[in-house]
């Protein structure tokens, strides 16, 4: 029997939105020196990240708020994103690492 998280055990499904664009954001917001900390909501680390006084007035807080409803009903929603919706966040998301140079 193979122990669970034991890379030989085979392959593993991939979960639902794993490929979100979302993480790339997080990830370059994370540049900007506000990482979310791994037991973090998402929610509590936008509030978090609104009240940081480090982080840029310049990183488009609706915006990010937009992109986090779209990743966690991707994500987390049963019945995902609609492809227009897809289209969407990969749109808004690519926007937005654009208008954010590392």
């Amino acid at each position: 029997m193979h122990a669970l998280g034991n890379p030989a055990a085979g392959p593993t499904q991939a979960r639902p939105g794993e490929d979100s664009p979302f993480y790339a954001v997080e990830a370059r917001v994370a540049d900007f020196g506000v990482r979310r900390e791994a037991w973090e909501t998402l929610a509590a680390w936008l509030e978090r990240l609104d009240a940081h006084p480090a982080a840029p007035r310049s990183l488009e807080l609706a915006t990010l708020r937009h992109l986090v409803a779209l990743h966690a009903r991707y994500r987390f929603d049963p019945r995902g994103l609609d492809r227009a919706r897809q289209d969407e966040l990969r749109t808004l998301a690519a926007g937005w690492l654009a208008r954010h140079p590392a």
